[in-house]
């Protein structure tokens, strides 16, 4: 095959996304392991793929804002793994919100409640609404790697994961000084 051949290939292959497709379609069938493979791809092939993307870093990386302008710009639903979170299932009748909704009344957060019970609430947020059709970007989890391999594990599968690389320093300066609003949830420096 003549170098001119393989680049005509590689370029298909790279603009067509042929590797995600495969990699998106056997990460389907694992998950569902449905009982008609090839009707199932077959299904799944006639769906346009959403973004699905989860944001990490230290704190101070401002995961925040970067989410917010990945949302703003892609169309993707901003879901942030805290209270609010589970106000908004509580509201709309969600069993895990309701019972979430009840240990934080007692005096909890987000970070109080078990790691199945936030997975549970998160699943539930993205598998529903706007996050099946547009696409995600999350904040706020997961934290751990328990969480992380909880989450692949429940079928939760991002597309990207960004990853804010600071150094120590770097965090320690960005924290120093800054002050958070906890009733309007905003960020200010002293």
């Amino acid at each position: 095959m003549s170098t001119d051949a393989l680049e005509s290939h590689a370029t298909y292959v790279e603009q067509h996304k042929v590797f995600q497709l495969f990699e998106g379609l056997l990460q389907d069938l694992i998950i569902h392991k449905p009982a008609d493979p090839i009707g199932h791809l077959i299904k799944q092939l006639k769906v346009e793929p959403v973004p699905k993307i989860i944001v990490v870093g230290p704190p101070g990386a401002q995961a925040s804002s970067l989410c917010e302008l990945v949302a703003a710009k892609q169309d993707l639903v901003h879901v942030v793994a805290n209270e609010s979170l589970v106000r908004d299932l509580a509201r709309s009748g969600s069993e895990a919100g309701g019972k979430a909704k009840a240990l934080i009344d007692d005096g909890g957060d987000w970070s109080a409640l078990p790691s199945d019970l936030q997975l549970s609430l998160l699943k539930e947020k993205l598998e529903a609404g706007d996050c099946t059709g547009k696409g995600w970007v999350i904040e706020g989890f997961p934290k751990t790697h328990a969480q992380a391999r909880s989450m692949l594990a429940a079928g939760l599968l991002p597309s990207r994961v960004m990853h804010v690389n600071l150094d120590d320093a770097e965090v320690l300066r960005r924290l120093t000084g800054r002050r958070v609003d906890p009733t309007e949830n905003t960020v200010s420096r002293l």
